[in-house]
């Protein structure tokens, strides 16, 4: 059972690390498309802070929906072992949808604002000429 428990830890692991890598790799791939709309809306009179705290909203409220699903997933994929590979019961903790939303919305939120920082940091009007960062 330590061997089953262990793996399935590793596995775990692997795919949040595997799930941040994706988001960065998502936020990178899309960073002019959303340098472009950040210096729009600062040209039309949005605060740096106004932004910033929109996208640690949204980072928030991405990372929490992606932990209820990974959790709603485990205790899914747990239940199903339990009952027909190892024939036992296996209660749910109850405190683990709590857990993973807040563990997901920390995660995405400190991923995403790694891979946004310097789009706040550019000036609008070279981000509206379609110059360089």
């Amino acid at each position: 059972m330590d061997q089953v428990a262990r793996a399935v830890q590793f596995v775990f692991l692997f795919t949040l690390a595997a799930g941040v890598i994706v988001l960065y790799a998502a936020l990178a791939s899309a960073a002019e498309e959303r340098r472009y709309e950040l210096a729009v809306m600062r040209a039309l009179g949005a605060r740096r802070e106004q932004l910033r705290r929109a996208l640690l909203a949204e980072f928030a409220a991405i990372g929490g929906f992606s932990g209820l699903i990974a959790a709603l997933g485990a205790i899914g994929v747990g239940q199903f072992l339990a009952r027909q590979v190892f024939r036992f019961e296996v209660t749910i903790d109850l405190w683990l949808l709590p857990a993973a939303i807040c563990l997901g919305a920390l995660l995405v939120s400190a991923a995403g604002w790694f891979a946004a920082t310097r789009l706040l940091q550019s000036a609008p009007l070279e981000a509206l000429r379609g110059g360089s960062a």
